[in-house]
């Protein structure tokens, strides 16, 4: 009994490293605004970091953002080393690559949603 638990101990752990990874391979075609105040925008940044140069606003309630991948840089041996705290704020600090409206850039990927009602052509 417990010999057959392990493999599914292992594909579980497996499956939420890639959810909360952010698989880059993985995910949506389009993303859409979550999170982000009426009277605010979601920044698009040149590159993954709070500090670089912004190149455009993203309205609160934009829709339609393609998704060009969300890396993480954390390895599954390193998840499994951490802390419920610290794979909460490795799963916050990620970063996705977008165009919205011919911009492409960076976002942070906490404020993002799958965008599944929309229908590209």
């Amino acid at each position: 009994m417990v010999a057959m638990r392990r493999p599914l101990l292992c594909a579980l752990l497996l499956a939420g490293f890639a959810h909360a990874a952010g698989a880059q391979s993985e995910g949506p075609d389009f993303w859409a605004v979550t999170g982000v105040a009426a009277n605010d925008g979601l920044n698009l940044r040149i590159a993954p970091d709070a500090d670089s140069s912004l190149v455009a606003r993203i309205p609160f309630n934009a829709r339609g953002l393609k998704n060009f991948g969300c890396p993480n840089e954390v390895t599954f041996e390193q998840w499994l080393r951490m802390t419920g705290p610290q794979r909460d704020k490795a799963a916050r600090s990620r970063w996705c690559q977008v165009e919205f409206q011919g911009k492409r850039g960076w976002v942070a990927g906490r404020f993002l949603k799958e965008d599944g009602a929309l229908q590209k052509k």
